[in-house]
């Protein structure tokens, strides 16, 4: 029965791992492909399209900073929460977007969760796999966000706005899935990891 409800929790620990990996990896990977169409639907300028690919990143490499703080402060299970919330709100903004300055906060709310959600999974993941799988669990992460960036690159194959739009739309789905599975995390994994 303990070696059951261990597989389980095992098995949510991965699904969980995959889902924030492959969102990070796909959201990273869209722009490159969506930018080309969604330029000439909303006519951006080469300014704009600087801002809507760097607003990402540069909100992902500031909020990775205070990543740490929001960890120690809240506890990594609010923190994944609110990334996973992030991740759901800028999705929802992209995928409704009807101009420049939708598509820009959309872009900078999933770059404010994914540099959140990139030192805050994997710490929770590596708190809580045991010891002798731990390195596997963060793996699936790395390998998911490896799979994100080729589904991202699949779909930027397929040239309309619309299919772009309804990539970029892609993200809510698995978004929300993430935001509802954080919601069922333990806010402390010492008792399961055995160390």
């Amino acid at each position: 029965m303990v070696e059951d409800s261990k597989n389980s929790f095992l098995s949510k620990l991965s699904f969980f791992s995959s889902i924030g990996g492959l969102l990070f990896g796909y959201d990273t990977g869209v722009v490159s492909g969506a930018l080309l169409l969604v330029t000439q639907e909303f006519n951006l300028t080469t300014i704009e399209q600087e801002l809507i690919v760097t607003s990402t990143i540069a909100f992902a490499a500031l909020f990775s900073l205070a990543a740490g703080l929001l960890n120690a402060r809240l506890g990594r299970r609010s923190t994944i929460i609110i990334s996973s919330f992030l991740f759901a709100t800028g999705s929802v903004f992209m995928a409704a977007s009807s101009g420049f300055t939708s598509l820009l906060i959309g872009r900078a709310i999933i770059g404010t969760g994914l540099g959140i959600s990139s030192m805050s999974i994997p710490l929770y993941l590596s708190e809580c796999a045991p010891p002798e799988i731990r390195g596997k669990i963060v793996t699936v992460n790395n390998l998911s966000i490896t799979g994100g960036q080729l589904i991202a690159a699949l779909i930027d194959g397929e040239h309309s706005v619309k299919s772009q739009m309804a990539g970029v739309g892609c993200l809510v789905s698995p978004s929300f899935r993430l935001l509802f599975n954080s919601l069922a995390l333990s806010s402390s994994c010492q008792n399961r990891r055995g160390t």
